[in-house]
C-alpha cells in the first residue's frame, strides 16, 4: 500500500499559541475605533495631558490581544 505524497510520517509543526481569532480581531477593531474617538476628542478639546495615557493603554491592550491564547486552553 502506497502512501499519499503529503503523508511523510513527520509530526505537524504548529505554533503553541493561537492568534487573536475572530473575537480578538473584533476587539482590536473596537479598540481602534475607541482610540480614534479618544484621540480626536483630546486633540480638539486641547486636553493633551491624556494623550500619553491613551497611547500606553492602547499598547497594553494590543499587546495582550496579539499574544493570543495557549492552545491547551481551547480544546
Amino acid at each position: 500500500m502506497t502512501r499519499a505524497p503529503f503523508e511523510t510520517g513527520t509530526p505537524e509543526v504548529t505554533s503553541p499559541v493561537n492568534g487573536p481569532g475572530v473575537v480578538g480581531w473584533a476587539l482590536l477593531l473596537v479598540e481602534a475605533l475607541l482610540l480614534t474617538i479618544a484621540l480626536t476628542t483630546a486633540v480638539h478639546t486641547g486636553n493633551h495631558q491624556v494623550l500619553p495615557l491613551i497611547i500606553v493603554l492602547a499598547a497594553i491592550i494590543t499587546g495582550v490581544l496579539a499574544t493570543g491564547t495557549p492552545r491547551n486552553e481551547h480544546p
